[in-house]
């Protein structure tokens, strides 16, 4: 039980000497921080409660980016994100600047986008887990879903919901390759953190600054609020649709034992993210599941688990999202510590 939260800790402290061995304050607050990741994966396994642990600590990540990005921002010393959500609705484009980059030897003006590649590499580590502990903005309708104890508006858990996400995906990267800007981020994303990517022509900002603070409150805070559903995620986030894409090869799952399951529907009613079908009379978790073991902590028998390929019972669910989504936390929580405790 203790080894693995060790390893965590072991593993994200050597990451912290690599950024951070020239500032020494920034170095210690990272190594704290590798102690809370440590401690909170140390608390998902000694109780259980993994879905109320990674909330806690996807929130904390959420709320330090925000910070970081449109509070304590200065271009010279915070950490500049290449956004995966705009990269998925531009994809195209940022592979076709890839290759310019290695045809012409060019990283200097291109490679940056590599970045585009380390996401598509998280995706195959973490999976779905992606979207409920790495993603920089999964945390506010996240956190928002859980605030009430019952919806006011009662949203039926149709995977169908879903499946626009993959029309939009391939909508916005084609319109983005045709006019080679990043459509989604400029019309539609409101968790853009500069608006140099607004038209500055008066019209134009007005009415993309509108629609944008729209999609934001709508999607973003108050069906999540009402409905206790991720609806950005599940229904406007381009990149949310590519974790169920390549769900096939993902080791990770929640698993169902229909033997003991009783057939309540809480497992359902209670999943953010609209992952859970009925098939054959039998509940089935399906590709879209984002690993927040919400419906396991609600499941009277228990039968619901984490499994490798849908067999093996693990704990490795837990253990890799953490180490993941630990390491990429380490460019920008400690500053957002720093910064708020020089206000204090």
């Amino acid at each position: 039980m203790y080894i693995k939260s060790l390893f965590i800790f072991l593993c994200l402290s050597a990451l912290s000497f690599f950024i951070y061995s020239a500032q020494i304050k920034l170095l210690v607050t990272a190594i704290v921080w590798s102690g809370i990741i440590s401690f909170l994966h140390l608390l998902m396994k000694k109780t259980s409660k993994i879905s109320f642990y990674r909330t806690i600590f996807f929130a904390v990540l959420t709320i330090a980016f925000l910070l970081e990005m449109h509070v304590f921002f200065k271009k010279e010393t915070s950490f500049m994100p290449y956004c995966h959500i705009g990269m998925a609705g531009n994809m195209l484009h940022v592979f076709y600047n890839e290759f310019l980059a290695v045809s012409n030897f060019t990283f200097a003006k291109y490679g940056a986008l590599s970045i585009g590649i380390l996401w598509i590499f998280v995706i195959l580590i973490n999976g779905g887990g992606f979207c409920s502990y790495v993603c920089f903005f999964g945390g506010i309708d996240d956190s928002l879903s859980r605030i009430l104890k019952k919806p006011l508006i009662k949203v039926p858990p149709s995977v169908r919901i879903r499946e626009f996400q993959f029309a939009s995906l391939i909508f916005f990267i084609f319109i983005s390759f045709l006019y080679s800007q990043p459509i989604f981020c400029q019309w539609v994303c409101p968790l853009k953190f500069s608006d140099s990517i607004i038209n500055p022509n008066s019209r134009t900002l007005i009415f993309q600054t509108a629609l944008f603070i729209a999609v934001g409150l709508v999607f973003l805070i108050i069906l999540p609020l009402l409905t206790k559903k991720r609806c950005f995620c599940s229904m406007i986030c381009p990149f949310g649709a590519l974790p169920p894409l390549i769900n096939r090869i993902i080791p990770y799952k929640i698993t169902v034992d229909n033997s003991s399951c009783s057939k309540c529907g809480k497992c359902m009613n209670i999943c953010p993210s609209f992952a859970m079908n009925v098939e054959n009379k039998e509940i089935k978790i399906t590709r879209f599941c984002t690993l927040c073991m919400r419906c396991a902590g609600v499941c009277p028998p228990k039968s619901i688990r984490p499994t490798l390929y849908n067999k093996k019972k693990t704990a490795l669910i837990p253990f890799v999202s953490m180490i993941v989504s630990g390491a990429i936390s380490l460019f920008y929580v400690p500053q957002a510590i720093l910064h708020l405790f020089r206000i204090v």
